[in-house]
């Protein structure tokens, strides 16, 4: 729902975004909005700050590792909520367009490169990915009976708020660019579609039909006075599923005993509770290709 309520003294109508969302994998997410617009001369301002929860926790499954040392669970989904930040000016032409997104709280968790007693060749990450958008798009008169629009755009995301063990990044930023067909077949039905590319997710993309009770979204710019603006509606997620690592001789799972001398005591050699010796590691290690692990320190 987009709701109109209430205009300003400088002629700014205010308006609150409100969407919810039911996915295919059984997770809720929505997002809710404070907007603000303006005609300027025959040209039309936005802006728009939103609080976006993401709840679609079933996408990816978990992945379970299991060694000696016990039972290790990679959660497959998570809970992510982010500031969203919104800006738009309409014309007659064609309309441009920019988008700031903000994961906040918790935005990610990580496995590895050590679990149990297990080496990891991959880490596991989830991570909500921050960052920014910015598009351009121009009205084709060849297709001016179904308001066809061509939109180009870019975006930079990632996620420097947590580490991984060599310091970098859990996502390192990148960028992609993308484009987009908007048109309306017939009143308040409106089609799009969308082709990204970038370095993390390579192609992606989608089509799209939509029925908007409240008439379609691209009309003259008096009409999208009322109407919601262009953004995502997810939170952008990473996910990147743990992977041990064999060895290449009897293919079978590395165990890797770890040592640290600031450990509590009557550890069983995981990365989680570290033997104190050096002796207690050489004890522990009995089996051909086991390896001792000692902590800097």
């Amino acid at each position: 729902g987009f709701i109109p309520y209430s205009e300003d003294d400088l002629g700014g109508l205010w308006s609150a975004d409100l969407r919810g969302h039911l996915s295919t994998y059984g997770g809720f997410f929505s997002n809710v909005g404070l907007v603000r617009k303006q005609f300027i001369g025959g040209s039309l301002l936005g802006v728009g700050v939103y609080w976006d929860y993401d709840g679609d926790l079933n996408q990816y499954a978990d992945t379970t590792i299991v060694d000696d040392s016990g039972s290790y669970v990679f959660a497959g989904g998570q809970a992510y909520q982010q500031v969203g930040v919104s800006g738009e000016w309409l014309t007659d032409w064609g309309n441009l367009r920019s988008n700031g997104y903000i994961p906040v709280g918790s935005t990610a968790s990580i496995m590895g490169p050590f679990v149990g007693n297990s080496l990891l060749t991959q880490n596991g990450i989830n991570a909500a990915l921050g960052g920014a958008d910015l598009e351009v798009g121009a009205y084709i008169p060849g297709l001016s009976d179904w308001a066809g629009m061509v939109s180009v755009g870019g975006y930079a995301l990632g996620n420097s708020a947590y580490q991984v063990t060599n310091g970098s990044a859990v996502v390192p930023w990148f960028g992609g660019v993308y484009t987009r067909l908007d048109m309306t077949f017939l009143q308040n039905w409106d089609f799009s579609l969308q082709a990204n590319n970038d370095s993390y997710f390579d192609w992606t993309g989608f089509a799209r039909l939509t029925y908007r009770m409240g008439g379609s979204r691209r009309r003259n710019v008096p009409d999208q006075m009322e109407q919601p603006m262009m953004r995502n509606e997810h939170i952008v997620r990473a996910h990147q599923t743990p992977t041990v690592a064999l060895n290449p001789v009897t293919l079978q799972p590395w165990n890797v005993i770890h040592v640290d001398n600031t450990a509590a005591a009557f550890g069983n050699g995981s990365a989680e509770a570290p033997l104190r010796t050096l002796a207690e590691g050489q004890a522990a290690a009995t089996n051909p290709y086991d390896v001792v692990f000692v902590h800097a320190g």
